[in-house]
């Protein structure tokens, strides 16, 4: 079995930055839901939702096992892996699982974005601060594990090199074309719709309303408090 690494955590808070990142290594292979059998249609995507669609362990391992490739290391990410962190360590207790954690008013922010525009939802600012609110509630809880990293998401766009090297050593997987992947991390060829992750990042045109101001410290206030604790602790 090859060494497998997965990316969990609140939409909108960074997983697709950081499987870019990561996949751009020579020494790593990104798993598609095709090649694990759990896309629901023609489309290819990066987010297999495998702990999701198949509740036999069994039948996991075997997927993973069959994946042939070169690069010793096995990337798969979806988001709501942040709820199977259990099952997943118990599955495969020598992985390793990167989570980003993102303050929740950006992530409110860029998740109205993208439901405007590529995920063509009807934005719904409620729903939005519960999807950041159920996967951060669990980030906040988690125990100390050595194969759990946490990555801040302000300093990892802040000071890309420094985090991607630090998450690297962490997987224990080669620098030494480092450069190159935070490159392929920020290609703007890949993005979704054109301007929607630096307006989602910077607030742009999607700015909180006096009432969900109020409804997002209502739901999400204490909560962003923690965060905000626990992002510190990671300085």
């Amino acid at each position: 079995m090859k060494k497998l690494i997965f990316i969990a955590g609140s939409p909108r808070s960074g997983t697709t930055a950081l499987t870019r990142l990561i996949a751009a290594s020579y020494d790593v292979h990104h798993v598609t839901a095709r090649e694990l059998g759990t896309n629901i249609d023609s489309k290819e995507t990066w987010e297999s939702g495998i702990f999701g669609r198949i509740t036999n362990d069994e039948a996991i391992v075997d997927r993973f096992e069959k994946i042939d490739c070169i690069p010793p290391y096995l990337l798969e990410k979806t988001p709501d892996n942040i709820f199977h962190i259990n099952r997943i360590l118990k599955v495969f207790p020598d992985s390793k699982i990167i989570i980003p954690i993102r303050s929740g008013v950006d992530v409110v922010k860029s998740l109205q974005v993208a439901k405007e525009t590529f995920l063509e939802e009807e934005p719904n600012f409620k729903k939005s601060c519960r999807q950041w609110r159920q996967s951060t509630e669990i980030i906040v809880k988690l125990p100390k594990d050595s194969r759990i990293l946490l990555v801040d998401y302000e300093r990892f766009m802040a000071d890309k090199h420094g985090t991607a090297e630090n998450i690297f050593k962490f997987l224990g997987i080669s620098t030494r074309n480092i450069s190159e992947c935070v490159n392929e991390m920020q290609n703007n060829a890949k993005e979704r719709v054109k301007g929607v992750v630096g307006r989602s990042i910077t607030g742009g045109q999607q700015s909180f309303t006096v009432r969900e101001v109020l409804l997002f410290v209502r739901l999400c206030g204490f909560l962003e408090y923690r965060v905000w604790k626990l992002r510190r602790s990671l300085r």
